[in-house]
């Protein structure tokens, strides 16, 4: 069955695409696992990087997930990526317009989970969701209930971006008791880290003292071969595998799959 894994922090900018499309190939690739990318993201960024189309010409999107009929699931909306055993559910800005479409029903919070189909959890080893920075919408509550883990990034020099990890974790506590038993933080992911500035020694240390344990001892540290992949709508590891940035997702593949075998 898949490893369900939401990569999420309410605060925007602090690389949860990065690591979503940058892990989701690592796994692949180096790992031998069979993954799936769902963007529910409404700026596509995922799709546009794991994408063989542009978002716009997606036959099918995350939008049918929660619009279709009984036909629409997991398996029916998924499309190839450029990518071998990589596959991808993606999103366009019309995904915006959900939350209005939908309202605050609480049942439209379980839109994924009833269109998560056996076909797709017996098929992909891992699922990895790219969730919108918001705490209070469709596109992260949704996913949160069909999650097993939660992965958090952390900017290597953004302070801020742990302010907003109490209510993150708030929100996962509220989604395990009423909605999804099975899901847990898994663990915090400094990327973008520079270890010749102060500031980024600082947050390095903040980050331990706030996490303990739960921070993975892979770092993602600050390469310029990582924007310059996602400007070229590639992920690093395909851009150029030799760089920092390659071998920094390669070694957190093999530590995400460490740290689940011992959760289990």
């Amino acid at each position: 069955m898949a490893e369900v894994i939401c990569i999420a922090n309410q605060k925007g900018g602090v690389g949860k695409t990065t690591v979503c499309v940058n892990l989701a190939h690592a796994l692949s690739k180096y790992q031998g696992k069979k993954v799936l990318v769902v963007d529910s993201d409404p700026q596509s960024n995922a799709s546009s990087i794991l994408g063989t189309i542009s978002p716009w010409e997606q036959s099918r999107t995350i939008s049918d997930l929660f619009l279709g009929g009984p036909e629409a699931n997991f398996t029916s909306c998924l499309t190839k990526t450029k990518y071998e055993n990589l596959w991808l559910i993606p999103s366009n800005l019309n995904a915006f317009t959900l939350d209005g479409r939908l309202g605050k029903d609480p049942r439209t919070f379980i839109g994924l989970k009833n269109k998560f189909d056996a076909g797709a959890q017996e098929f992909f080893d891992f699922i990895i969701i790219d969730c919108r920075p918001d705490l209070s919408g469709l596109f992260v509550t949704a996913p949160l209930v069909i999650a097993h883990y939660v992965i958090v990034p952390i900017g290597g020099e953004d302070l801020f971006a742990l302010k907003g990890v109490a209510q993150l974790m708030e929100a996962v506590e509220a989604i395990r008791i009423n909605l999804n038993s099975q899901i847990s933080f898994l663990g915090a992911l400094l990327v973008d880290y520079d270890a010749r500035t102060n500031t980024s020694r600082a947050m390095k240390d903040a980050a331990i003292g706030h996490f303990g344990k739960r921070i993975f001892k892979t770092i993602i540290t600050r390469n310029t071969a990582i924007p310059r992949a996602s400007m070229k709508l590639q992920t690093v590891i395909d851009h150029d595998p030799r760089t920092q940035g390659a071998q920094d997702f390669k070694a957190f593949s093999l530590e995400l799959l460490e740290w689940l075998s011992q959760s289990q």
